[in-house]
């Protein structure tokens, strides 16, 4: 019985533990929007590092906005800004 409590206890503080990590997809982001997942990546993060952010960021940003819409845009940035959230690149 108290093999089966440590397992069930072990097993449930594993997977708060994994749902509590994020995902993004930045990928799906890319092809929902038409965009690379480079030019997503530089929309939802910090664009100066990105050499090409002076002529395109505002484009690309147009872009997952009018797709995404204003507040799933702020969410998914949030998001990818925050230290925990897992991204995953391409499928």
């Amino acid at each position: 019985m108290n093999t089966k409590l440590l397992l069930g206890l072990a097993l449930a503080a594993f997977s708060a533990g994994a749902s509590a990590a994020e995902l993004l997809d930045v990928g799906d982001v890319a092809a929902r929007t038409g965009l690379t997942t480079r030019q997503v990546r530089m929309v939802l993060g910090a664009p100066t590092a990105y050499a090409e952010y002076r002529t395109s960021f505002r484009i690309a940003e147009q872009k997952v906005k009018g797709v995404l819409g204003e507040k799933q845009y702020r969410d998914l940035a949030e998001k990818y800004r925050r230290s925990d959230a897992k991204v995953i690149a391409a499928r």
